[in-house]
């Protein structure tokens, strides 16, 4: 039986059109998963769903009835309960409060506070407690507890684990550019558009070769590590000790050739990297909660090679003789250390990752050949949100950036990517050096 039918929803907010003509069902005892990138709309569908916006009533339909422009706490009364994203717990309230502000409409059913507190044992343990006292994950529980003591038909539920999630990509391409600006001090303004310069290399190796976007990483890796040792042995090496302006002029110089050699060879059209459907398939959960798996295959690959890097740096001579080139380069010179090569290196390395952050965002998103500036500025604010030097910062920053974009989008679609800038703007004056720098030393 089909509870919930969605058909040709459109949602604005004020003149801006955030929904264009979705359609959805989910039938009684169903679970369903809406996925998407952030900024795509899986909160307006909720929020339009659950009446909080509005919406033609054939637009929705619940129980076979068109319910679509109710408000809200009517559709609470026919069984329609929204769990917001953020949590939303009254911060004057205590938890067991919290509860009973979500049976406030007294509707019949199996959910009471003893079954919530069997289902949530430390929300009884703590159930005197203002519920903003709770941690993270305690205020979850709660905000479900609260949907859940409405004994709704539909509990619609909105997280901010994809932000997290998206932190996994801003991550890969904060990595690389922690390497080199974080640790080794050398400014490249072009890494954002060699990053889309390898997306677009892995779209001619799957063309050609008709492989799986991540088998192409075999060969785009490879080859944009050798892009970057040849950068660096070739044209930045001439620019050691000239001061910090060369290599920002000459890597912004950089910038506009790639741009404008990949939109000469490839044209103005936006490209997307096809994986087989990986993008659009869940990972559940339990309790009814979803995540993609391409997002979470990200954040995984994202750690996994932040863990490889930091033993490289910590444990290896390599390592080490990265950290004394970029406390001193003249004394490592004089410690045997040919910073040259070393630099070519350490390039080499940080496109190495480069190329898997372009060919991961090939497969999340479309890119065109004027993608490469905001990858270039995102992977910027992770590097010093997480602090300059600090590898495991730099996938805190990365995170703290993509939940930061995701709740800014929940309240405006406008608002995502000003509201990653407004967290980076406020580190800046609060912790001018990131919350995890340690100076001249890798974290």
């Amino acid at each position: 039986m089909t509870l919930l039918s969605v058909r040709g929803l459109s949602a604005f907010y004020g003149s801006f059109q955030a929904l264009f003509d979705v359609s959805l069902e989910a039938g009684e005892g169903e679970t369903v998963a809406v996925i998407g990138a952030n900024g795509a709309g899986k909160t307006t569908v909720l929020r339009t769903i659950a009446g909080v916006l509005p919406a033609p009533a054939s637009a929705v339909r619940f129980d076979g009835a068109p319910v679509g422009g109710r408000s809200a706490h009517e559709l609470v009364d026919r069984g329609v309960v929204l769990v917001p994203e953020g949590r939303r717990i009254f911060p004057s309230l205590s938890v067991e409060e919290n509860l009973q502000v979500g049976a406030y409409r007294a509707r019949s059913g199996r959910w009471t506070l003893a079954r919530v507190y069997e289902l949530f044992p430390v929300l009884g343990a703590r159930r005197r407690q203002p519920g903003t006292n709770l941690s993270g994950g305690e205020q979850q529980m709660l905000a479900i507890g609260r949907g859940l003591m409405s004994n709704p038909r539909l509990l619609l539920v909105d997280e901010i684990l994809q932000g997290l999630l998206l932190g996994g990509l801003y991550a890969l391409f904060a990595t690389g550019l922690s390497l080199i600006f974080g640790v080794m001090r050398i400014v490249n303004l072009a890494h954002g558009d060699l990053s889309i310069l390898a997306a677009f290399l892995a779209v001619v190796a799957v063309e050609a070769l008709g492989w799986n976007p991540f088998l192409v990483l075999i060969l785009v890796v490879p080859l944009m590590a050798a892009v970057g040792y040849a950068l660096q042995m070739l044209v930045l090496n001439r620019l050691l000790g000239r001061g910090i302006l060369p290599p920002i002029l000459v890597t912004f110089g950089l910038s506009i050739i790639i741009q404008n050699a990949l939109l000469e060879t490839f044209s103005a059209d936006s490209r997307r990297l096809n994986p087989g459907g990986i993008e659009t398939a869940s990972l559940s959960l339990g309790s009814g909660l979803a995540i993609g798996w391409f997002p979470f295959i990200t954040l995984v690959v994202a750690v996994l090679i932040l863990v490889g890097l930091q033993l490289v740096i910590s444990r290896m001579s390599v390592g080490r003789a990265f950290r004394a080139t970029s406390d001193d380069q003249e004394t490592a010179e004089l410690m045997g250390i040919d910073n040259r090569q070393l630099y070519g290196a350490a390039m080499a390395l940080s496109l190495g990752i480069v190329a898997v952050a372009g060919v991961f965002l090939g497969i999340r998103t479309t890119f065109t050949f004027s993608s490469g500036p905001d990858r270039l500025l995102f992977a910027f604010e992770a590097v010093i949100i997480g602090g300059m030097g600090s590898l495991w910062g730099t996938l805190v920053g990365g995170a703290l950036l993509g939940i930061a974009q995701t709740v800014g989008a929940k309240l405006s679609p406008g608002w995502g990517i000003l509201t990653g800038h407004l967290v980076f703007l406020a580190v800046l004056l609060l912790r001018p050096h990131g919350l995890f720098a340690r100076a001249r030393r890798v974290a």
